[in-house]
Order: C-alpha cells, then structure tokens, then sequence
C-alpha cells in the first residue's frame, strides 16, 4: 500500500495519519524517535506493509507484472493499489475524498514539527496541492512513478510503470478488490489489539 492507503486504514486522530505517513521514513525503533501516538502508528503502517507483502491477492498482482520491473513490482502494486482506492474511494468511504484529503493535509501541516526536516518541507508543499486526490489519474499515477524511480539507489524501469497499469488495468483492479476489504479488517484489528 501507499500514502492513501495507509492514511485510510490509520483514520483515528491526526498522530494516526503523521505515523502512517512516517512509516516509510523513519528506520529504528520510532518510540525513540516520536512521541507514542505517532510511533504507534508507524508500527501499524510497517504491519499493515508486512500483511500486504504476504497477501496471496498482492503477490498474485505483482505476478500479473513484466519480469522487467522485478524487484520494483512492490513499489508499483502500492502505487496501483492507491489508484484503484482513489478511484473507487466511495467504494469505501462516505467521506469524499477531497474531504479526507483536507483532513489528511491539515494533520500534515499541524504536525509538521514532529516531522523529519526532509519530510517537514514536502508535507508543507503538498498540503497545497491536490496530492491524495490526483491518484485518480493515470498521468498522477506516471508522475508518481517517476518521482518515486529518482528517489531509487539504482536505476530502474520504475518510472516506465505506467504502461504496466493499462496493460494489467483489469485484473489488478480485480485483486485490489478482493484485497482491500482484508486490509481494512486486518486494520481494524490492530487497532483492537493495542
């Protein structure tokens, strides 16, 4: 999963959606780092990375993909999967997602202290944009890709993904489907669980 993902599935409190987004930033033990609210949620965002990672429906999605993108199809399930969410986000949500967008962004930016000085800069820049909501577009979804490739150590076919989403379109959209409402009840249990 990505960004939309994980704000979705943490959903309680702005501390909740600042950990989900800095589960993919901070290494270490995060209670170390964060305040417990925020850890927690970083917790739950590598959890929720765990369970995705071993869901039959996601490695059955990175399968559908050219052996090409070897070890980026994670990266491009995510992004694919965040697509799909946005696409169908009623699907899920009674909150528009322009709306949960706004919300996600404010936590962002009311937080922003607690951030990395990396990430504390960017929260403020897309809290201006129509970041979550641009998932909706397959040229978001490209610009995604490609932003995410120079952030890559190696060079990679990541930024050439797009293509991989109009040739799998169908059956990805299937698997994220059948995928997402496990994801929200193995959410819901962690929550429960803490």
């Amino acid at each position: 999963m990505n960004f939309l993902a994980h704000f979705f599935l943490s959903q309680e409190t702005q501390d909740a959606l600042v950990g989900a987004l800095l589960g993919d930033f901070v290494r270490g033990d995060p209670a170390a780092q964060l305040p417990a609210s925020i850890a927690a949620g970083v917790r739950r965002h590598r959890l929720l990375d765990v369970y995705t990672d071993q869901h039959a429906l996601a490695r059955r999605s990175r399968q559908r993909l050219d052996p090409r993108f070897r070890l980026v199809r994670p990266v491009l399930v995510d992004i694919f999967y965040d697509h799909f969410l946005a696409r169908r986000w009623s699907d899920f949500s009674s909150e528009p997602l322009d709306q949960f967008a706004r919300r996600v962004h404010a936590a962002l930016v009311a937080r922003r202290t607690l951030l990395p000085d990396r990430i504390a800069g960017w929260a403020g820049r897309v809290s201006t944009v129509d970041w979550l909501t641009a998932y909706r577009d397959p040229a978001s979804v490209e610009r995604a890709l490609r932003r995410a490739a120079m952030r890559m150590c190696r060079p990679t076919a990541l930024a050439e993904g797009g293509t991989e989403l109009q040739r799998c379109r169908d059956g990805l959209e299937q698997d994220f489907l059948e995928f997402f409402p496990d994801a929200v009840a193995h959410a819901a249990r962690l929550r429960d669980a803490r």
